[in-house]
């Protein structure tokens, strides 16, 4: 691994942690990777760059593990489901830091290429975790535990209920505010 990994990884792990807000400080970061404070700006020239390259590390990484998600269709409906809730509610809470740094502020104070990438890789991962949730509805309907009738309440229900998550997860990365 290099020393600029060991960078980043260093101050992710710090973010991860402690949150975003925590203050942390290049002379703290260069005694936990046990290197000098200059060696830290050979590969950063400031301290927000070195900051926003590790929070661009931790949404790729948690954009990774997202794509990663797979249904699988060896479990009924009702064990995918929780393994999904339970996945979901692990992310809201391991991935807050993620989510609360992806405001329009943060996204506007991105390097251009990387804004893209932000875009481009937010609208990618909720087609995957949408196409999951296709998959889910499709085995909760063979079981019959779905009504196959897009009018059906069970049906309904569960599709309020996945699209209200998405969209309060695509609205709080890109950095929307709600209404409330």
């Amino acid at each position: 691994m290099s020393r600029k990994d060991e960078i980043l990884d260093a101050l992710s792990d710090i973010i991860t942690s402690n949150g975003f807000q925590t203050n942390f400080t290049i002379s703290k970061l260069a005694k936990e990777v046990n290197i000098g404070k200059s060696t830290i700006y050979e590969y950063f020239t400031t301290k927000d760059e070195l900051l926003r390259e590790a929070l661009m590390r931790l949404f790729r990484k948690a954009m990774d593990n997202l794509h990663e998600r797979k249904i699988d269709n060896n479990l009924t409906f009702k064990q995918n489901f929780k393994q999904e809730l339970q996945f979901l509610f692990q992310l809201s809470i391991n991935g807050s830091t993620v989510i609360k740094f992806m405001t329009s502020d943060f996204k506007d104070a991105l390097p251009k290429e990387w804004r893209e990438e932000f875009i481009l890789k937010t609208r990618k991962t909720f087609k995957i975790y949408e196409e999951q949730f296709k998959k889910l509805i499709a085995i909760g309907t063979k079981e019959g535990i779905l009504n196959s009738d897009p009018t059906g309440i069970k049906f309904t229900l569960t599709e309020s209920l996945v699209s209200g998550a998405l969209s309060y997860i695509n609205r709080s990365m890109l950095g929307f505010k709600d209404p409330i």
